[in-house]
């Protein structure tokens, strides 16, 4: 008798930013995932931002202002800190 192989599945993260009235939406079984395909960059970001993060049935939003926001798209480093806050959020 053959055994069906188990599947683990992870949690779905999604993510909307919000800017000057442009809304940029993504998802990935990671964060990190969900906010690399925002294809959002630091140049574009101009103003304070709306932050909408869900995992399953949790959601948290968060308003973030410029100087904070552009320093999260700057780089996958400084992503981490974000990713960090919004996961221990969403835990």
């Amino acid at each position: 008798m053959a055994r069906k192989p188990t599947t683990v599945e992870k949690p779905v993260y999604s993510i909307t930013l919000r800017m000057n009235g442009v809304e940029f939406k993504a998802s990935g079984a990671y964060l990190l995932d969900a906010m690399s395909g925002l294809g959002v960059d630091y140049t574009k970001v101009k103003t304070k931002g709306e932050v909408i993060v869900s995992k399953g049935d949790k959601n948290y939003t968060r308003i973030i202002q410029l100087p904070k926001l552009r320093r999260y798209f700057a780089s996958k480093i400084l992503m981490g800190g974000f990713i960090r806050d919004f996961e221990k959020l969403l835990a």
